[in-house]
């Protein structure tokens, strides 16, 4: 395998620690659609998540309500990110299409 090199976003981790959650690795070369499949990944996680935090309270398992509702607003925090994303994107195409050659 080729030497990768990896760019943290944010500030870096000390040696021998885990990076901060939310933190990503970018890997210099990645193309743009590896970058927006890893993206809306973390979206679905983030999504299932909640989810899973909600089937737990409702099935009656000891969870932490604030837990819950945090889940549940980092997945809809992540998808209203991702939508807006998708908005900017459709703009700027549409956009172009109307560009005269």
């Amino acid at each position: 395998m080729a030497n990768v090199n990896l760019n943290p976003i944010g500030t870096a981790p000390q040696l021998g620690t885990d990076r901060p959650e939310g933190q990503r690795i970018i890997i210099e070369g990645e193309s743009f659609s590896d970058t927006l499949r890893h993206a809306l990944n973390e979206v679905n996680h983030e999504q299932l998540q909640a989810e899973e935090a909600i089937r737990q309270m409702v099935s009656g398992q000891d969870v932490d309500l604030h837990q819950v509702l945090y889940s549940v607003q980092r997945a809809d925090l992540s998808f209203q990110l991702a939508l807006q994303i998708r908005n900017k994107f459709l703009q700027a195409y549409e956009e172009i299409m109307r560009m005269q050659v």
